[in-house]
């Protein structure tokens, strides 16, 4: 009688928050990754002309517009 597990009721399940709240994060994960790559190239692409006043150049050597 000891031995006998007992559960208790709270009325919900806490299993599907906790895999909502595993799925809601997994995406801000690969989200945040996703924008940090974007911003990195953005930001190394920009970072020669923002820091040296250089111009970006073409593979043809011309200078480009920004």
């Amino acid at each position: 009688m000891f031995n006998h597990q007992q559960s208790v009721d709270y009325g919900f399940s806490l299993f599907p928050r906790l895999i909502g709240f595993v799925f809601v994060g997994k995406l801000a994960s690969a989200d945040a990754v996703f924008r940090t790559i974007i911003l990195w190239r953005w930001k190394f692409r920009e970072l020669p002309q923002s820091i040296f006043g250089i111009r970006p150049m073409n593979p043809r050597g011309d200078i480009v517009s920004v």
